[in-house]
């Protein structure tokens, strides 16, 4: 993604759009992200989660992990964004001139997650648009275990608002003193 986004700057792209290569997302639906963004919108999310979403294709068990995902994004830092875990996306240039991306230590579902969050705590509008996921018919999802276990310290780690290790060496610092 930072190096999709470096690239897009420095071309002078206004819009920068993200999305899956594999046809999960329909490229014919980038239009709609596009237009939302046009009309007004900073962050504009291709969801399945909003009314005219649809998911085709994915099991049960899948749906269930995206679902919990975006409910515990929901539930632990107030994310309003349905679909936090879509990499369907619409990014002003603004955005992505204003958010440090440097300084995101997330990576795949996690950095998706992490810029929603970082979004919406900067103050930019988001929007969401209908989508139809369709799971992928060739290869291998990402989704691990040690993919989920990410995705949930993401989360401990953006409501606490620092790394674990550097809160347990401050506690240490303290207790010297």
């Amino acid at each position: 993604y930072k190096a999709g986004f470096a690239h897009g700057l420095a071309q002078g792209f206004q819009y920068l759009c993200t999305m899956d290569a594999d046809f999960s997302h329909d490229p014919a639906s980038l239009p709609l992200l596009i237009d939302a963004t046009a009309a007004g919108a900073d962050l504009v999310v291709g969801s399945r989660y909003v009314p005219g979403g649809r998911i085709v294709g994915s099991s049960q068990l899948r749906q269930f992990i995206s679902y919990g995902a975006n409910w515990l994004a929901h539930l632990i830092l107030g994310v309003t964004i349905r679909d936090c875990t879509a990499g369907f996306r619409c990014y002003r240039r603004r955005v992505l001139e204003t958010i440090d991306l440097d300084a995101i230590f997330s990576s795949g579902y996690s950095f998706l997650t992490e810029m929603a969050y970082l979004c919406q705590r900067a103050g930019f509008r988001s929007a969401e648009v209908p989508i139809t996921f369709t799971n992928r018919t060739e290869g291998a999802s990402k989704i691990s275990r040690s993919e989920i276990y990410k995705a949930f310290y993401t989360l401990l780690r953006l409501r606490t608002g620092a790394l674990p290790w550097k809160r347990m060496s401050d506690f240490y610092n303290q207790r010297r003193t």
